[in-house]
């Protein structure tokens, strides 16, 4: 008597016998017949496997765990392996500065160097800065002189390739940057009320007290504090006043009272010589002068 295999989608499969070969069980969920030579099966959806069935598939799970595992997939994700950073691509820039000083060309010992607006910092002249990345880059320089003179060159645009030098050449001129000076006189330790100020010779005038001179170009200047209280003459110097523009110079000459007689302060003479230069006393602060005066035809 033939027997009729019966599959399903199951997980469990039972041995039953069927009465005749004619008779089919159509009450498992639509299974499908088939005969064989020996015995009735039928799967059902409603149990497990078999036992040599379950053992075959753990075992197959758990290796593929295992090769996922070591390939890195099974890394938590906070520990997950972390991807090398991109390959940049650098070149150099090599820079040679020259400065126009009154129409005078002079090479600085060293610059200062910004590249795309970020400030690298002073380097020997000429110079070459290295690792730039790849492509287009804008490159300025500029110098402050030892009189605190600052002299700039124009943003340029160059291109850096790949293991490639690009070379360029900027000249620096002076830059127009001006400052302020403050001024605080006193005499015998009391904030007088007005001051007549010489800057660089030039007058400019009396003017309330403490005083700011605006738009002083950057640099070292020099002036002279002159202070008048009851028919009597007080004066005050400073030199080498530097001036930027970045910061407010700030100056409390000391007041010494004038007068023609010995141990005062003599007056701050502005006097021409036979080759018409022209002096000031004022430039010679500390010095000893002597003054020959004569007249001539």
């Amino acid at each position: 008597m033939n027997k009729l295999f019966y599959r399903c989608q199951s997980l469990f499969a039972e041995q039953v016998a069927a009465p005749d070969s004619s008779t089919v069980d159509t009450t498992h969920g639509g299974c499908q017949p088939r005969r064989i030579d020996s015995g009735f099966y039928r799967q059902c959806s409603r149990a497990c496997l078999k036992p040599d069935v379950v053992v075959k598939t753990t075992t197959t799970t758990i290796l593929l765990l295992l090769l996922l595992f070591l390939i890195g997939c099974g890394d938590p994700p906070g520990n997950a392996p972390t991807l090398p950073p991109p390959i940049e691509w650098t070149g150099s820039i090599s820079i040679d500065a020259e400065i126009d000083v009154d129409g005078n060309t002079i090479q600085p010992d060293s610059i200062n160097v910004v590249l795309d607006s970020d400030t690298l910092g002073t380097y020997p002249n000429p110079c070459t800065i290295e690792e730039v990345i790849e492509g287009n880059h804008t490159v300025a320089t500029y110098y402050r002189s030892d009189e605190l003179i600052t002299y700039t060159s124009p943003q340029q645009d160059v291109q850096v390739s790949y293991n490639q030098i690009s070379a360029m050449s900027v000249r620096l001129t002076r830059a127009d940057l001006r400052g302020l000076i403050s001024i605080i006189a006193t005499v015998d330790q009391q904030i007088v009320d007005s001051v007549a100020i010489i800057l660089d010779g030039t007058d400019l005038g009396w003017a309330d007290n403490p005083r700011m001179i605006e738009d002083i170009t950057e640099g070292l200047h020099k002036l002279t504090v002159m202070v008048h209280i009851d028919d009597r003459d007080w004066e005050g110097y400073a030199l080498d006043i530097a001036v930027s523009a970045d910061d407010t110079a700030s100056v409390e000459p000391i007041m010494v009272e004038v007068s023609p007689f010995e141990g005062y302060h003599a007056p701050d003479l502005v006097v021409t010589d036979l080759d018409g230069e022209r002096h000031i006393l004022s430039d010679h602060w500390g010095e000893v002068i002597y003054l020959y005066f004569f007249e001539h035809t």
